[in-house]
């Protein structure tokens, strides 16, 4: 787990919210280790990016090997860490899965060169992820701005005091030093003889600040409100730019197996929103891996496509045939899509594979009827006969197929939550484009055959009469 402090939370602070934590942890039984490591650099290297950032701190929980029902357990000790209530953020990190994007995250990094902007957006998809059911822990890794004083010096006003800036901030930063003035030696031991002065707690306030009393070269003091003056902006701890543009992180967790169907609710809220001009929207997670995914899916449909219009060419020896036979595709997809709304399955990975494998199956069924169609009439049998002979005599074969098929994959649709989890979807759409594939085919193909080889067939008359 990483805790990041809030805002101008003290180094004290910070200190006093992890050991508050750890010690609750160390109470558990289950846990073997508790490791605690806490940056207190002003730098943001790498170590301290994983903690959080600067002043950051990381939290490893062992636990023994023998832990029942780990998930329950994770989450028991989440849900005490994520509501303790404390000024800082925590954050859990999956160790397990090899440092790389959670498989069920949905993230969007957002790009801007104007941080307003960014920020401005950054909140509006926060809320938008927050509304998306099934979709949790939504965070950003961008910080809120804080309130910042800027406290500047008018040169020729602190010099009639004797003063110089570097005086001032002396002055502001000596409440509670220690100045070592010497060492002794007593009992062979060397020791420091400091000066120390008041302890002053500090400022709670810039009013505060403003009224301490900055010692002057005439002896007297004076209030530092009457030597500077403030102006008022916000700042942040740390910004993230990349090739030249400020950038930050909108991330959530999906807690259901459809992931396509949190994600596909989440980006049609952002398509809603009306972002500032200046952000530009990078999405990453699984919604990132479901668009690759899908793209490379979509070109190997349309590679299976011409793959098998070629080799129905070569193999009928002629265009007209295999057009007829491709016409037995569309019918597939239409099936597919309703066979998908009436189990309420969204798209999905496991769809387009479906859709992949169905390229092969139906048509098939298509090859079978019109080949015969194509037999009969070298035989010397009309057209419409030809048809109608075919369908009577390719229909038990291209039920029996289908049907078979339909059966074999049942056991992925009615199978219990394990194997339905990745097989679901696949079998619903292999199913229904069969189903309505099989049914049109037998009416659709035999159409289309007919009316281009007539239409073929008038062409060449008049081809030859020219």
């Amino acid at each position: 787990m990483t805790y990041t402090p809030a805002a101008g939370e003290l180094e004290d602070e910070t200190l006093e919210n992890l050991e508050e934590v750890e010690q609750e942890l160390m109470q558990r039984e289950d846990l073997e280790t508790v490791q605690l490591s806490f940056n207190n650099s002003n730098t943001a290297d790498a170590s301290s990016m994983m903690m959080g950032g600067s002043n950051g701190a990381l939290l490893y929980l062992f636990f023994d090997e023998d832990t029942e029902n780990f998930s329950d357990v994770k989450e028991e000790v989440e849900e005490y860490v994520f509501n303790i209530g404390q000024s800082g953020e925590w954050k859990s990190q999956d160790m397990m899965g090899g440092g790389g994007i959670s498989s069920n995250e949905v993230s969007y990094t957002l790009y801007s060169e104007d941080l307003e902007d960014l920020n401005t957006a950054v909140n509006e998809i926060e809320d938008t992820l927050n509304d998306v059911e099934n979709l949790e822990d939504v965070s950003s890794d961008m910080e809120n701005p804080y309130v910042e004083h800027v406290l500047k010096v008018d040169h020729e006003n602190v010099m009639q005091y004797g003063l110089t800036t570097g005086q001032i901030v002396g002055a502001l930063t000596a409440s509670g030093s220690e100045e070592v003035l010497t060492t002794v030696e007593n009992d062979g031991e060397e020791l420091d003889v400091i000066v120390q002065r008041e302890e002053k707690t500090d400022a709670a306030s810039i009013d505060e600040l403003l009224e301490t009393e900055i010692p002057t070269a005439t002896g007297s003091t004076m209030p530092l409100s009457e030597l500077v003056t403030t102006e008022e902006g916000t700042t942040y701890n740390t910004l993230s730019r990349s090739e030249g543009e400020y950038y930050a992180t909108v991330s959530g967790t999906v807690t259901t197996d459809d992931v396509s169907a949190a994600t596909a609710q989440a980006e049609e809220g952002i398509d809603e929103l009306d972002l500032p001009d200046t952000v530009e929207i990078g999405v990453a997670g699984v919604a990132a891996d479901m668009e690759e995914t899908f793209t490379q899916l979509g070109i190997a449909m349309l590679a299976a496509v011409l793959i098998v219009y070629f080799i129905l060419v070569v193999t009928f020896g002629e265009g007209l045939a295999p057009f007829a036979i491709l016409f037995s595709l569309p019918f597939a997809v239409i099936g597919s899509f309703v066979g998908l709304w009436i189990a309420g399955e969204t798209i999905s990975v496991s769809v387009m594979m479906g859709l992949l494998m169905l390229i092969g199956i139906v048509v098939t069924n298509a090859i079978v009827l019109v080949d015969r169609i194509i037999h009969m009439e070298r035989d010397g049998m009309p057209l419409r006969d030809a048809i109608v002979e075919a369908g009577t005599t390719r229909l038990r074969p291209i039920l029996m197929t289908a049907i078979a098929t339909i059966g074999a994959m049942s056991p992925m649709v009615l199978g219990g939550a394990g194997s339905a989890l990745i097989s679901k979807g696949l079998a619903i759409t292999v199913i229904g484009g069969l189903t309505s594939s099989t049914i049109l085919t037998l009416l659709i193909v035999p159409i289309v055959y007919e009316v281009l080889s007539k239409m073929l067939k008038k062409n060449r008359k008049e081809i030859e009469e020219n």
